[in-house]
């Protein structure tokens, strides 16, 4: 267990699991499947995503819903679905309440959580969040109070000038002025949560502020620095015909590690973070085997506000791949459908086992310029 794991599970009271052999028993049997790579599963999975809501009050320039052909259902996931979707995951370690929308616009938020800390009252709940309605639609107090584990701040930006181009929207001293409301909240009641991270993701606008972005995560004191992330596909560029250069990449990713070993920072440095040069040296090789180390035929599920079983969401193909419905089906028969049995033996055979997978860790479009 990473030091940074072990510090979420500290200040999550995620002792509290052991309490449960139910969930222990879960976790350690899944991971065994997961490693053995089993068709049918007797474990559920220990880690969840469901998408409350996919409405969101930006349109920024990397995400998939801003792209053009790109169409989804918009709405809610109800207070009472989102129940009766939990109650079939007791055993849930890690619930995520976030997607492709912005959380915080859900009338409801604030009630949902402590519905899943009801139900789970030692799983790491989390969320993702532009922050703009921070002290604004929600309290940076009642989100301290909510029972939250997790709240990571989405800032894809260092500068000012960069987070308008890439976000919209002028806004970025307020972004910080929230991380920092909810952080000294958390400190004057005495809470231990929630866990306060911050988010960078790669792309042609911003990739030479990913140094700049580790130093600003320290500047505002959060508990958690996330790698810089990289879409290195199509819909992960503002202008897909434009690339960013193999050399400039590993230099701004080489800077932001160094960054983060000045600073201390509570960054992990491991995988592309460990050797950039290295890594993506042979980038095209690990990205044509990705499909072989995937984790969401057994275990990281997402579920759409509309009660639909995902694939994964690395990809517009995969987020519209349809598993079946967890509010009609059962998720037990789901889990252990032809379909999802069919691509797990693949995988286990050494094949791509769907078209999405290609296209989502297979081939991933554009590559890299040299």
């Amino acid at each position: 267990m990473s030091v940074f794991r072990f510090r979420k599970f500290v200040r999550s009271a995620g002792w509290g699991m052991l309490t449960r052999p139910d969930v222990v028993f879960n976790r350690l049997l899944n991971n065994y499947e997961m490693t053995r790579r089993a068709v049918r599963m007797l474990s559920q999975p220990s880690k969840i995503e469901v998408e409350i809501t996919n409405r969101c009050n930006l349109a920024c320039v990397h995400c998939l819903r801003s792209k053009r052909g790109f169409k989804a259902q918009l709405g809610d996931l109800s207070p009472e679905d989102f129940d009766a979707i939990l109650r079939q995951f007791p055993c849930t370690l890690t619930l995520t309440m976030a997607g492709f929308g912005e959380g915080l616009m859900h009338p409801h938020f604030l009630e949902m959580v402590r519905v899943a800390r009801s139900r789970l009252p030692n799983a790491n709940i989390l969320s993702y969040t532009n922050g703009l309605l921070v002290g604004d639609i929600v309290s940076a107090e009642d989100l301290v109070r909510s029972g939250l584990g997790q709240l990571h701040f989405s800032l894809d930006a260092a500068r000012p000038e960069t987070y308008a181009i890439v976000r919209g929207n002028p806004y970025f001293p307020r972004i910080l002025e929230n991380i920092r409301a909810v952080i000294e909240a958390r400190q004057r009641l005495g809470s231990p949560r929630p866990f306060v991270g911050v988010n960078f993701t790669m792309m042609n606008e911003n990739f030479h502020e990913a140094a700049e972005y580790v130093r600003l995560g320290v500047d505002l004191g959060v508990d958690y620095i996330a790698r810089p992330a990289l879409i290195l596909t199509h819909w992960g560029y503002s202008d897909g015909a434009r690339r960013i250069p193999r050399q400039e990449l590993v230099e701004a990713l080489t800077q932001a590690r160094q960054a983060a070993v000045e600073t201390s920072a509570p960054m992990p440095l491991g995988d592309y973070m460990t050797d950039p040069a290295e890594y993506f040296a042979h980038y095209e090789e690990r990205r044509s085997q990705a499909y072989r180390r995937c984790i969401f035929l057994w275990n990281y599920i997402q579920i759409d506000p509309f009660g639909n079983l995902k694939l994964c969401c690395l990809h517009p193909v995969a987020a519209t791949h349809v598993w079946g419905n967890v509010l009609d089906t059962p998720f037990r028969r789901l889990w252990n459908s032809e379909a999802l049995q069919a691509a797990r033996q693949a995988v286990r055979e050494g094949r791509v086992p769907l078209a999405p997978c290609a296209q989502t860790c297979v081939r991933p479009d554009p590559e890299l310029a040299d």
